[in-house]
């Protein structure tokens, strides 16, 4: 199922203004036992922009299998991807029983990016709401009114992370940001020393956008970063990631020439 979100005034770093944020998502969940329909596909695009089609092992629009509730796990892409990038985990987990959300993050996908003329265009925009996307997803299944609501085991969620979706679940589960004046300079371009502080303020967030008595949200149970993206640049707090204590699981290769293996 394809849901369209709206996360209410957050801060869009192009226009330097609160504004709604669209965030468009894929919802893989146990199906009714009664369920009948065709597979569905998944049509997304390149970064040079081609268009492409995959089978899919899952129906759409079919009921929810009411018998019992399901834990919530959030897919997070890279820096630039799309929502059904990690289709195989979102139907092999709501298989076992788990609803999974694969997230657009918008600014972030690459339909938004011209990777070829304007490659980091949404990179700040990343910076800042990886994390925020990913708590406002969970807060929105498990707060607001869904198809899925009364299936949703409201005690239990977990968050998976490529590339710069991990980057934004080890800030989810208290891995604060801790960006210093070069990689605040660094990855958003400005060189003027009072606005690189000013920015460096506003990345410094914890916990999907938390900045004072950081509280990491109890129904978090567990946490996989695929090749996370930050270690390398020292952008994680050490305290901070010394006291996360939602079991975690890191995924890296020692011949990754992005995220790299060491941080």
């Amino acid at each position: 199922k394809t849901l369209d979100l709206v996360n209410p005034r957050q801060f869009n770093p192009a226009k330097q203004t609160l504004e709604d944020r669209s965030i468009k998502v894929e919802v893989w969940y146990p199906a009714a036992k009664t369920a009948k329909a065709e597979l569905t596909s998944y049509t997304d695009e390149t970064r040079s922009g081609k268009k492409f089609t995959l089978q899919a092992d899952a129906m759409r629009e079919v009921a929810i299998n009411d018998s019992e509730t399901y834990p919530l796990i959030v897919l997070s892409h890279g820096y630039t991807g799309y929502r059904t990038i990690m289709y195989y985990l979102g139907e092999h987990l709501a298989s076992h029983g788990y609803i999974v959300v694969g997230v657009d993050h918008t600014d972030s996908t690459n339909a938004d990016v011209d990777f070829k003329n304007a490659p980091f265009a949404g990179f700040f925009s990343t910076l800042i709401n990886r994390s925020r996307d990913q708590q406002f997803v969970i807060d929105y299944f498990n707060e607001q009114n869904s198809f899925a609501s009364k299936q949703i085991d409201n005690k239990s969620a977990g968050v998976i992370g490529y590339s710069m979706g991990g980057y934004g679940a080890i800030n989810t589960i208290g891995g604060c940001y801790a960006f210093n004046d070069k990689a605040t300079s660094m990855f958003t371009g400005m060189t003027d020393p009072a606005q690189i502080k000013q920015v460096q303020q506003l990345l410094n967030s914890c916990a999907g956008g938390q900045y004072e008595d950081i509280k990491v949200d109890q129904r978090l149970k567990a946490m996989v970063a695929l090749a996370p993206w930050g270690g390398q640049h020292a952008v994680f707090d050490d305290k901070a990631m010394q006291d996360i204590s939602v079991p975690s699981l890191y995924i890296a290769g020692d011949l990754d020439d992005i995220s790299g293996y060491e941080g």
